[in-house]
């Protein structure tokens, strides 16, 4: 079984989909109940992109990097995506499943990253 999607944040009245093996970010308006996407195949086309979602602020929603080169970030007043470069920091393919807001930070559990 593949997994279209892998986590899952609201913001705006918005649900945000984290693309796993999908090359779109899933989005469910609570208003007018449609579901879109964007397509991110530019940013990142491989598989097992990202693996959680989190809502920080009141315009964003970030993608926690499975196996991406970087955190996912949303901007749901626009719905653009964008990728924040890890790469440099993280070399290995599994990082981290899940993200959390601790204060102003935010925490990602590692899932192969040794740390």
């Amino acid at each position: 079984v593949e997994f279209k999607f892998r986590g899952a944040a609201v913001s705006n009245r918005k649900i945000y989909f984290a693309p796993f093996y999908v090359d779109a970010i899933g989005i469910y308006d609570l208003n007018s109940t449609n579901f879109t996407t964007v397509d991110i195949s530019e940013q990142w086309n491989k598989r097992e992109k990202f693996a959680g979602a989190l809502a920080v602020g009141e315009d964003r929603v970030i993608f926690t990097p499975y196996s991406a080169n970087g955190v996912g970030v949303v901007d749901t007043t626009t719905d653009e995506f964008r990728m924040k470069d890890i790469s440099k920091d993280i070399s290995i393919s599994y990082k981290f499943v899940g993200s959390a807001l601790w204060g102003d930070l935010v925490v990602s559990p590692p899932f192969d990253a040794r740390f």
